[in-house]
């Protein structure tokens, strides 16, 4: 059962996650799985952010900048393992 919500979990990050700092926490997850459940979250992101910048935007906001800070956060949490 785990198994099956860490790769539910990396597979759709954002259904499961609300802000991409809880990637980070979650305790279910291994680094690797993080990494990977932020870049699904980094590319949904800067995908949404051509769209704003061509004019296909539904009003949200993009949140890449808080993935970029989660991704440096795992980063600098996994070198002091």
């Amino acid at each position: 059962m785990i198994k099956f919500e860490a790769q539910q979990k990396t597979a759709k990050p954002a259904a499961h996650f609300d802000e991409p700092k809880d990637v980070v926490v979650d305790p279910t997850l291994s680094n690797a799985q993080k990494a990977k459940a932020l870049g699904s979250l980094e590319q949904d992101a800067r995908q949404l952010a051509v769209a704003a910048s061509e004019g296909m935007t539904g009003g949200e906001r993009t949140n890449l900048t808080d993935v970029l800070k989660a991704k440096e956060t795992l980063a600098v949490s996994a070198k002091k393992k």
